[in-house]
């Protein structure tokens, strides 16, 4: 039977039949995660107060590190103030991902010219929390970029019909640092695309070994 597969979570609990990618979020206070699979990056959020060498504490060794993530641009309201920075920070993370091969996962909240920034990466690209429209996801999977849903699926109907145009092998799910369990998340988007929920979870094991072909089998 496969697995329930979290892209993307804060979360540190690891529950039976479900294998998760957890974000550490390199803030110059939070520590490394111990065990599993995990991202590794400087979130938009908080770059303007990241110093450059943040950007050493990607274990670029570690057999664990799947993605570098959560990485990218924020410019809703209060974010917008640490543009700059952003941008900085996000274009030296693009570089660090290109050179390790190494996916990259994407925070785009209202990032201008997106797929321009899409084109400078060499590597995959999946963008999390996705709530976008039918236009702009199509021109993202015309870009490469894999899509994963979270809880705002459940309330958006926007993002709900978005789920309905994007090919199987281009999705991912995830539970971020939001209260619904994966189960529900996956139960629901099955429903919507009116496939069963094992089916839906075969797929996207399947996609998932196909984005992090180069993980050692024992971590993955």
């Amino acid at each position: 039977m496969s697995r329930f597969i979290d892209i993307h979570t804060h979360r540190t609990d690891h529950p039976e039949g479900v294998l998760s990618i957890r974000n550490w979020r390199i803030d110059g206070e939070s520590e490394l995660p111990t065990a599993g699979l995990f991202s590794a990056g400087i979130h938009p959020w908080d770059a303007g107060k990241a110093r450059e060498e943040w950007l050493e504490s990607i274990p670029a060794k570690n057999p664990r590190m799947a993605a570098i993530g959560e990485v990218g641009i924020d410019l809703y309201l209060t974010h917008r103030k640490s543009a700059k920075r952003q941008q900085w920070f996000f274009c030296e993370q693009i570089n660090r991902a290109n050179q390790l091969g190494k996916p990259l996962i994407l925070h785009a909240v209202r990032i201008p010219d997106l797929p321009r920034w899409l084109r400078r990466m060499q590597v995959s690209v999946v963008i999390h929390g996705y709530t976008g429209g039918v236009a702009e996801t199509r021109q993202l999977l015309r870009e490469g970029c894999y899509l994963s849903f979270g809880q705002g699926l459940l309330a958006s109907e926007k993002a709900q019909q978005s789920l309905e145009t994007v090919p199987l092998n281009r999705l991912f799910f995830e539970t971020d640092d939001h209260p619904a369990p994966i189960e529900t998340i996956y139960e629901f988007a099955a429903a919507r695309r009116d496939i069963p929920v094992e089916a839906l979870k075969e797929q996207v094991e399947q996609n998932f070994r196909t984005l992090f072909f180069d993980l050692p089998d024992h971590v993955r």
